[in-house]
Formats: structure tokens, sequence, C-alpha cells
């Protein structure tokens, strides 16, 4: 086989390569479940993803009476999510609370 030939075949290769790369699931909605504490309580919470560039998302968390901005919020290509927010405890001090879960149709994650 020529250099061209060669050449030819590797363009068409990386080619394949670029269209299969994969990409990050659009996120962006509201989200409801709940959450279950190392306590065994359960609590009703919401997630508002407002924008989302990639694989990062920012948006609003809100439950345990009140709300939270998203702190790194992140989803990977099979739409696995995780972010963070800074809570209060039960004796007033600031904590960060770190979620993990994959989003899913219906609002639900």
């Amino acid at each position: 086989m020529s250099l061209v030939g060669i050449l030819a075949v590797l363009l068409i290769i990386i080619s394949i390569g670029v269209g299969l790369s994969a990409k990050f699931p659009d996120i962006r909605g509201s989200y409801s479940g709940s959450t279950q504490c190392t306590c065994g309580s359960s609590y009703n919470v919401a997630l508002n993803i407002t924008q989302q560039s990639q694989g990062s998302f920012q948006g609003t968390f809100m439950g345990w009476g009140g709300s939270s901005p998203l702190d790194n919020g992140t989803v990977d290509t099979s739409g696995n999510i995780q972010f963070s927010i800074i809570a209060r405890d039960a004796t007033n001090n600031n904590i960060t609370v770190t979620f993990n879960g994959t989003a899913q149709s219906g609002g639900v994650w």
C-alpha cells in the first residue's frame, strides 16, 4: 500500500473516531426526589438545573427548608450527575453535602 493509501485509511479512521465521540446529555430542567441521611430520615428535595456547558452545570437545590446554589455540578456522558451544596447542620454550622445520581426521564434522579 502506498503512503497516500495509508494516509487515506488513517484519515478515515480518525474521522470515524471523531464521529463516535461521546456527547454529554442535556440535563437542564427540574428534578425531584428524596434523600436519606445517615440518621435514617428521608427528605423530599428538588433540583433545578438552569445552565449547562458540556460536563458542567449550574442551578439550585431546594430542600431541608431552604434553597442553595449548586457547587461543582458535573455530568458524564452516561448521565451520572454529581453536585455539592453548602448547608447547615443541626448546630447551625456550614457543611458541604455531595449528591450523586443519574438523571432520568420524567424529571427524577
